[in-house]
């Protein structure tokens, strides 16, 4: 699996760089390719110390070439509704959602295959059944799938025509001067930075609606409703407005926050709060909410000393 290298890396620790190049990998398998040799730059084994400039070759040594095909495997999954057309669960952070060249047999479609006996739908392709919307590995919440094919249409037409309600919670970094506004950014590949979604003028067109719920020692608690589906979008949207997510060093988070802050952010603090769409096949008007994971609470916590 070979990529070049977009951007410098910097004083960035190449391990932690890589899985930026590599997002279906995580850093211990990215550690373990590299201990084992398996990792090249311009055609040889990739140092310990390596720092990386525009246009280095990167290669990935796979062991064998896996197929993309998933299967069903036995995973933890949290069900929040499930019927012969729909599946609705709480994704947790750290799954990412279907697989890619470089995924493991973990992904949330392999857990899903399992929990509904193989039954979803492959109209969008049988690497991703079931999937009609995706949330990155880091963020967790609340994620629809699609069993049966008339389901999976009439859900991209859904969230095509907006008619699918999207909020998310996110522990941004300073608080805004007014305590609620829109993002209208529109968003596209970053000019210099390709690794990067960016507010850009010939972008797609997106909208975020944000709402200040708790701040406290510079963070902030943030409600965000979004109108479009951009790859990113509250990450970018949340950076451009000079608030990044805690944990989202992609997007300007940096680790100097207030002195009473002692918590250590292992991932981006974005939550798939809730989920409000009509029944695919019923109309049956459906809302489903879901709290954040302890890692998220444990910020929130702080602002309410």
């Amino acid at each position: 699996m070979t990529v070049t290298c977009p951007e410098p890396s910097g004083k960035m620790r190449p391990d932690k760089f890589l899985t930026m190049l590599y997002p279906t990998l995580n850093r211990a398998q990215i550690q373990r390719a590299a201990s084992n040799g398996k990792i090249l730059v311009n055609g040889s084994v990739m140092t310990k110390k390596q720092q990386f400039v525009e246009g280095d070759v990167i290669e990935l040594l796979l062991d064998a070439e896996r197929s993309l095909i998933p299967f069903a495997v036995d995973l933890p999954l949290e069900v929040i509704f499930e019927d012969d057309d729909i599946i609705v669960i709480n994704k947790p952070a750290g799954m990412v959602t279907h697989p890619g060249s470089a995924t493991g047999d973990d992904t949330l479609v392999h857990a899903l295959l399992h929990q509904c006996n193989g039954k979803l739908s492959v109209l969008n392709g049988e690497d991703r059944p079931g999937i009609v919307h995706r949330l990155d590995k880091d963020t967790s919440g609340v994620l629809v799938a699609a069993k049966s094919d008339e389901a999976l249409l009439q859900l991209i037409e859904g969230f095509k025509d907006r008619k699918i309600d999207k909020l998310y919670l996110a522990v941004c970094c300073r608080t805004p001067n007014t305590r609620s506004g829109s993002c209208e950014g529109s968003i596209g590949r970053h000019r210099i930075q390709r690794l990067r979604q960016a507010v850009v003028e010939d972008g797609k067109p997106a909208r975020t609606d944000w709402e200040v719920k708790q701040d406290q020692h510079g963070i902030c608690l943030m409600q965000c409703k979004i109108y479009t589906g951009r790859t990113h979008q509250v990450r970018v949207h949340m950076s451009d407005m000079g608030h990044p997510i805690v944990g989202d060093t992609l997007y300007g988070y940096r680790n100097n926050l207030h002195p009473k802050i002692k918590l250590s952010a292992k991932r981006s603090l974005l939550h798939a709060w809730k989920l409000s769409f009509d029944h695919p096949i019923t109309n049956e008007p459906l809302s489903f909410e879901v709290d954040p994971p302890e890692d998220f609470r444990a910020w929130t916590d702080l602002m309410e000393k």
